[in-house]
């Protein structure tokens, strides 16, 4: 990337007095969404300002199972229409058919009670919450259309997703509904800089009058499509009248030329990085690390040009939250040899151990391998992940000793806890998380606290007022959101309520995620250890 610039680098020397005071904050994970766009931009009356659409290429996908949704997508090509009047429309990745919920989803709810709702979920550290709440979030379903950005429900779903560190479903999301609104093309265009795709981002950003980009995107933008020229003096116009800060215009200068990043300082990280930044940083070789970061960024550190500890412990934060497929994060972790000890290399050691001896379908070495790797995945919290590769290939294995009672814990956090038999069970403390298995909960064998709370829920026939209201109004989504709020503050110990969660679950027909969520919080104690 080779570029002359007249006066460029002068300019550039005039920045670094101006970025002493920068350099003394602290690096922050908030407020990572970069100002794309210049202004105030909400959706104009119908009629008015065309405002960009993406011509979906995903109209009829469908997520599968353990695959790369990357690569069932593709980069939508940019159009401009004008926006109609629609009071509702309909946006998901999974039908009805597929999620088992109803296309009025969203509809009964006040947006803007909603969406500050979605946003205020963060990451679940349930699995059973958190694929309820994915579950919600790609529902194919009626969405309310508002001229509030900050009340959009479509927008709240895809920061939701991004909470989780989702990219691939949030991209998906985007490109299925079309990024119809200023809001809706920032995130697209955030996303594309963290996967890649940013010339693709450049071009429709630049190519639609309908879009104001913001100067320091559009001197990114303008290098990336070849106008470097244009990009050194939108640069210093911008810089000069106090619309571009000077740490971020000295970033773009040294992102212009490779020769004055060479010889400059390095520059201390914002207060809050935004992924066009995050992008700057790795053309000019200072990247920065992901792990103090919000969850999108770790998708950028599972490349092969990061280093397999990088790469590890990027897929293990995303496995934490259900982002990461249980296959992806097989293949991370048995990528090289661990050439260490401690850590993350005796996770990934003991997994390998259990990977081979489940492949030889050696019962023998499996009984070895399998507590060990158990308790590894335990202490970073990916034995969900583990639960899900191996509870199949396990489940009919003549194992011994210790790895009998691993087995049967492990089948209990996997697709399969309802095949745990009462024998694989008897005379141990899984006794009753078994009979929550199979629906049953037995209430002599509730001894502890949460177990007594289960077993309330699952006798419970009749809902507290104000859930019952919310869904005398048609308000299920709404009302399934607040749940997994209320489920996930029973797993930092505050148990009220959590009955009225199960309860309610299964009388809104979601009878296998009340399972599951009873089952882990059973064994929360257990799963974090």
């Amino acid at each position: 990337m080779q570029a002359k610039h007249v006066g460029l680098a002068g300019f550039a020397c005039c920045l670094w007095a101006c970025m002493a005071s920068a350099q003394e904050e602290p690096l922050s994970t908030i407020d990572w969404l970069s100002e794309t766009l210049r202004g105030p931009q909400t959706v104009p009356p119908a009629g008015t300002l065309p405002l960009i659409n993406l011509d979906a290429t995903v109209r009829s996908l469908t997520l599968r199972p353990g695959g790369n949704l990357a690569e069932q997508i593709t980069i939508p090509e940019v159009t401009v229409e004008p926006l109609g009047a629609p009071k509702t429309r309909a946006v998901g990745l999974s039908p009805p058919s597929a999620t088992g919920l109803p296309h009025t989803l969203w509809t009964a709810s006040d947006p803007e009670t909603l969406s500050p709702l979605l946003r205020a979920v963060g990451a679940p550290t349930i699995p059973a919450m958190q694929q309820l709440l994915r579950r919600l979030l790609v529902a194919e379903a009626d969405t309310p259309i508002t001229r509030d950005p900050e009340a959009d429900i479509l927008v709240a779903r895809v920061d939701a997703l991004l909470a989780m560190g989702d990219v691939e479903t949030s991209l998906a999301l985007l490109d299925q509904a079309g990024a119809m609104t200023p809001q809706l093309f920032a995130r697209w265009f955030d996303l594309s800089l963290l996967t890649g795709t940013e010339d693709a981002a450049c071009t429709a950003l630049m190519a639609n009058v309908a879009l104001r980009a913001a100067l320091p995107t559009r001197v990114f933008c303008l290098s990336r499509t070849g106008d470097w020229n244009a990009a050194a003096l939108t640069l210093k116009t911008g810089e000069a009248l106090g619309e571009i800060p000077a740490d971020k215009a000295a970033l773009l200068a040294q992102f212009l030329d490779p020769e004055l990043a060479e010889e400059s300082i390095n520059l201390a990280p914002r207060r809050a990085i935004t992924p066009l930044e995050f992008t700057l940083r790795r053309a000019i070789g200072t990247p920065l690390p992901t792990t103090t970061l919000p969850l999108a960024y770790a998708t950028t550190a599972l490349t092969p040009d990061n280093g397999w500890k990088t790469q590890i412990d990027a897929a293990i934060r995303l496995a934490r939250t259900g982002s990461l497929s249980s296959n992806r994060l097989l293949d991370v972790m048995t990528a090289n040899i661990p050439s260490a000890s401690g850590g993350v290399w005796e996770l990934a050691e003991a997994w390998q151990r259990l990977d081979i001896s489940v492949t030889a379908r050696n019962p023998s070495a499996i009984s070895r391998a399998l507590p060990t790797a158990w308790i590894e995945a335990r202490k970073v919290g990916v034995q969900t992940a583990m639960a899900d590769l191996y509870s199949e290939p396990l489940k009919d294995l003549p194992l011994t000793g210790p790895a009998q009672i691993t087995r049967a814990e492990m089948m209990l956090v996997s697709p399969l806890y309802e095949s745990v038999s009462a024998k694989d069970t008897a005379n141990t403390d899984l006794a009753f998380a078994q009979s929550v298995a199979v629906g049953t909960p037995i209430a002599s064998l509730a001894g502890s606290l949460i177990e007594r709370i289960i077993v309330d829920g699952f006798a419970t026939n009749t809902l507290p007022p104000q859930n019952a209201e919310l869904l005398r109004q048609g308000k299920l989504g709404e009302t399934l959101v607040r749940a997994i709020v209320t489920a996930e503050q029973a797993a930092t110990g505050d148990l009220r309520d959590i009955a009225q969660v199960i309860a309610l679950l299964r009388q809104t027909g979601l009878e296998s995620t009340a399972r599951q969520l009873a089952l882990n919080l059973l064994l929360i104690d257990r799963l974090r250890t």
